[in-house]
């Protein structure tokens, strides 16, 4: 009996091996799916999060370069850069982004764009597409309230990526630097004997401000402080000389600001002379200025301006009044006479020539006339810092 049970070839055992390698290999396939299917979502969440980087990089990058040239060409839209276009100065540089950005996901099949837009009229605000980026939107900071959109998109391998963020170009305040004196020169000389009042040194300000020379008056130096303070020439007379400051009431870091602000703002001028020293900031680098004349001159009482000479000098003969600060850098070490006021021109405000550098006056009328009461202020002595992200202002949006 117990013989013919073990010769028995049913085969139970052989289904039931199988029955569980089927088994086996039903749940092996599956968690091999799932590693799959959890590996291709992780590689697209990968190159996601890289497109995300690489969009924010260009924004960041765009907000960098928009601290160097704010504004581009005078009166232009500035233009939309991608990782296709040629390197700009108003755009980031597509090869100092592709090293940035070398990991395999941007090897291929990976680029960006962004572009720069006005953020007023109907672009105040930028929740969506279709609205702030239409094309009637400026390029540009129209409305000159240092703030516009960046808006910036980047593709890698297919995951496109929108953010956008306000830009601002932040200032800094430079009225703490300069020398609350209506005149601060190396010498000064008044070329009318008349009894007359050539330079006011209170005006409508509410106290008289000084007259300081770096030269020492004696019989050493007769042209030091030259004037007739018999006839009230200097008025209230506060003249001071033997004045120290090291030879610069700037220090030339604070130029370079300015000058950085002028070529922002597009009144910088490497060469030769502006046709009118009128604006809220002129800068001319090199050149010998000459104004006999210049209708509807120059800037505003409550508006005051700044003319910064750095290598050079200036004449002013005509019959205008130049309202704000006028400031000679006398890079040239000149000991001669750098700032010239005759005739019927009028400042109002103050002057500072570096050096030895001296100021005449006094050819017809009253040539200076001391006025801080809008001059001294953030609005009109600042320069610019960085451009930065305003606060709230960045998001992504859906592309």
């Amino acid at each position: 009996m117990i013989r013919r049970r073990t010769a028995r070839e049913d085969g139970w055992a052989l289904v039931i091996a199988l029955t569980v390698l089927l088994c086996m290999m039903i749940v092996g396939l599956s968690a091999v799916a799932m590693v799959d299917t959890q590996g291709t979502q992780s590689g697209n969440e990968r190159v996601r999060e890289s497109s995300f980087n690489l969009a924010e990089g260009v924004l960041n990058n765009q907000a960098f370069v928009l601290s160097r040239n704010w504004r581009g060409p005078a009166s232009a839209n500035l233009p939309a850069c991608s990782s296709d276009t040629a390197p700009a100065a108003t755009c980031p540089d597509p090869a100092w982004l592709a090293g940035q950005f070398s990991s395999t996901d941007y090897a291929t099949g990976s680029g960006w764009t962004v572009r720069v837009m006005d953020n007023g009229g109907t672009s105040q605000s930028y929740y969506q597409e279709g609205v702030t980026n239409a094309a009637g939107v400026p390029a540009r900071d129209l409305n000159n309230d240092e703030r516009v959109w960046v808006r910036s998109q980047a593709v890698v391998r297919g995951k496109r990526r929108t953010v956008v963020a306000q830009v601002r170009m932040q200032r800094n305040s430079e009225a703490f630097a300069f020398p609350r004196n209506v005149i601060t020169a190396g010498r000064l000389q008044t070329s009318n004997q008349g009894n007359k009042v050539i330079i006011d040194t209170k005006g409508p300000s509410a106290g008289a401000a000084p007259v300081k020379v770096r030269c020492t008056p004696g019989p050493l130096d007769p042209t030091c402080l030259k004037y007739d303070a018999s006839k009230n020439q200097i008025s209230p007379d506060t003249a001071q000389g033997g004045y120290n400051d090291g030879g610069r009431a700037l220090p030339e870091e604070v130029i370079d600001r300015f000058r950085a602000r002028a070529q922002i703002e597009g009144t910088y001028y490497a060469s030769g002379c502006p046709s009118s020293p009128a604006g809220a900031l002129v800068f001319v680098e090199d050149a010998n200025c000459s104004y006999s004349h210049v209708g509807s001159c120059c800037n505003s009482e409550t508006s005051p301006g700044v003319f910064i000479i750095n290598r050079g000098t200036l004449r002013l003969t005509g019959n205008n009044t130049f309202y704000g600060m006028i400031y000679a850098g006398n890079a040239q070490g000149s000991s001669g006479t750098v700032i010239d006021l005759g005739g019927n021109t009028t400042i109002q405000g103050a002057l500072v020539v570096e050096g030895n550098g001296g100021v005449l006056a006094g050819s017809n009328k009253l040539n200076l006339i001391w006025d801080d009461r809008f001059l001294f202020q953030d609005s009109v002595l600042f320069t610019y810092g960085t451009a930065g992200v305003v606060q709230n202002t960045w998001r992504e949006i859906r592309a």
